[in-house]
């Protein structure tokens, strides 16, 4: 097995554990990937193509919302390991890319979430309300 499969196929809260920096160095990743995405839609002088409203934007809508949705639960369900075994990573990583999550990062906080849900010290998100 490769690195590269390891990588792709191993828990992050696993991977985080074994190297407290994977997080600083898997969302420096995909910050390295966004410039480079913006990068070359400045240099191709990239447009989009949508100008103003459209029907067929109106009609899509429910379609969208709706795989947005499920994208945002096969990540939860991924995270918890729910899919088969050698596709909860990937499946995550790709529905991240539909909806604008670091999946890697985001199981991170989200099994700390659960390790530390009802600690009002150590919970991620003991700062809000």
């Amino acid at each position: 097995m490769t690195a590269l499969t390891r990588a792709l196929t191993a828990h992050p809260i696993a991977q985080f554990k074994k190297n407290p920096r994977f997080y600083l160095m898997y969302d420096g990743f995909w910050l390295v990937v966004c410039v480079a995405i913006l990068a070359a839609f400045g240099l191709t002088g990239f447009r989009p193509f949508i100008g103003g409203p459209a029907l067929w934007f109106v009609a899509a809508f429910p379609v969208l919302l709706f795989a947005l949705i499920w994208a945002h639960l096969t990540i939860h369900n991924c995270t918890h390991g729910n899919l088969p075994k050698s596709i909860n990573r990937i499946a995550g990583e790709i529905l991240g890319l539909i909806v604008l999550v670091r999946y890697a990062s985001w199981d991170v906080v989200h099994m700390r979430h659960h390790k530390h849900s009802d600690d009002r010290a150590w919970a991620p998100h003991r700062n809000f309300p």
